[in-house]
């Protein structure tokens, strides 16, 4: 399993394929624009039914090695 982002952004990782409904909702909540300070995420969104149920361990063994300051969110069976 290897990540493979387009860009530089950071990443938001999918690891649960069970509800696309779900998945859409909180790409949703994470690019709506905050209203205390109009902040909005810049991020990609990296959707690879590869990763599906992937461990910690294997996320992090998929990390591109050339890549810099950035953070990685995995949504999982848990987030909703």
């Amino acid at each position: 399993m290897q990540i493979k982002p387009k860009t530089d952004d950071s990443l938001v990782l999918r690891t649960d394929f069970s509800d696309d409904n779900a998945w859409s909702k909180i790409c949703g909540l994470i690019t709506t624009p905050q209203t205390s300070f109009n902040f909005v995420a810049q991020v990609e969104f990296y959707s690879d039914s590869t990763f599906s149920q992937a461990t910690a361990q294997q996320i992090v063994a998929g990390l591109p090695t050339n890549r810099t300051h950035w953070f990685l969110l995995v949504v999982d069976n848990i987030t909703r």
